[in-house]
C-alpha cells in the first residue's frame, strides 16, 4: 500500500520540472492554455474510467490514479505560473492581495470538500467521488479554452512587472542597483525571434543553479528534503486505527479530517 501511494504521489515531487517544461516547450505558440486543456482531459478521462469500470487488477488502478495525480500536479504548476504573472501587475500589493484571495477560496473549497465527502462516504459508493473528480477536470479543460492571451505574457510592453521593493528585500539591492541589474539582463537577451526552447531551458537551469548557490535557499531545500525523508506518515495507520479499531463512522472520520 505504501509503495502504491508513493507512486501515485510521485508527480507532486516533480513540479519544478513541470514548470521548466511549460515555460520552455510551447504548443501552438502557447505555454499555458494547451497544458491546462490537455491535462484537464487526462484527469477527466482517468477518473471517469475508474468510475465506469470495476477493475480487478491493482496495477491498472494505480496507473489511472497516477495519471490523475500527474494531471493535478501539472495543472497546479501552470495556474501557479499564471498567478505569479498576474500578481506582478501590482508591484507593491499584487502578491499579497491576489494570493490572500486564492488561499481564502482554497480554504473554502477544502472545508466544502470535507463536508461533501462526509455525506458521500456514508450514503453513496466511493466511485461517485471519481465521477466528481472527472467533472472537475473537464471543467478545468473547458474553462481553459477561454483563457485570454494576457495569461501567456510574462511582461507586457511598457509595463514594469519587477518590484523595486522585492528586489531590495530579497536580494539586498537598492532600487538603483535593481534597475541596473535588470538593464544588464535585458542587454544579455538574444535578439527577438532567436529565443527558443534550448535557450530558455539553459537559462532556467542557470537560474536554478544560481538560486541553489544562495545559502538561504539551499538550506530551505535541504530542510524539505530531510523532512520528507525522516518524517513518518501516519495517514494509512490513522485511517485503519480510527475505522477498524475505534470504529468511528465514515462521516465522523471526514469531520476529524476537517478539524485537522
Amino acid at each position: 500500500m505504501a509503495v502504491y501511494n508513493s507512486i501515485i504521489a510521485l508527480p507532486w515531487s516533480l513540479k519544478i520540472f513541470f514548470g521548466i517544461i511549460s515555460d520552455n516547450v510551447k504548443i501552438f505558440g502557447l505555454r499555458r492554455k494547451p497544458y491546462l486543456i490537455f491535462f484537464g482531459l487526462v484527469q477527466a478521462g482517468s477518473m471517469f474510467a475508474l468510475y465506469s469500470i470495476e477493475y480487478d487488477n491493482v496495477i491498472t488502478i494505480v496507473v489511472l490514479l497516477f495519471l490523475a495525480s500527474l494531471s493535478g500536479a501539472f495543472i497546479a504548476v501552470v495556474y501557479d505560473a499564471i498567478l505569479v504573472v498576474q500578481a506582478r501587475r501590482d508591484p507593491e500589493l499584487g502578491s499579497q492581495d491576489l494570493f490572500s484571495l486564492v488561499f481564502f477560496f482554497q480554504g473554502i473549497g477544502g472545508v466544502t470538500g470535507c463536508i461533501v465527502a462526509a455525506f458521500m462516504m456514508d450514503r453513496y459508493h466511493p466511485k461517485y467521488s471519481f465521477l466528481i473528480y472527472a467533472i472537475m477536470g473537464l471543467l478545468v479543460s473547458i474553462g481553459s479554452i477561454f483563457l485570454s492571451k494576457e495569461a501567456e505574457k510574462d511582461v507586457n510592453p511598457g509595463e514594469e512587472f519587477v518590484s523595486y521593493y522585492s528586489s531590495e528585500l530579497l536580494s539586498n539591492q537598492t532600487p538603483s542597483e535593481a534597475q541596473r541589474r535588470r538593464a544588464e539582463l535585458e542587454a544579455a537577451k538574444p535578439p527577438r525571434g532567436e529565443e527558443g526552447c534550448c535557450f530558455n531551458f539553459k537559462k532556467n537551469m542557470r537560474l536554478l543553479w544560481w538560486a541553489l548557490q544562495r545559502r538561504e535557499i539551499l538550506f530551505i531545500v535541504l530542510y524539505f528534503i530531510l523532512d520528507g525523508l525522516t518524517s513518518p506518515s501516519f495517514g494509512d495507520f490513522s485511517y485503519f486505527f480510527l475505522m477498524n479499531v475505534v470504529g468511528v463512522s465514515k462521516f465522523m472520520f471526514a469531520m476529524i479530517v476537517l478539524i485537522g
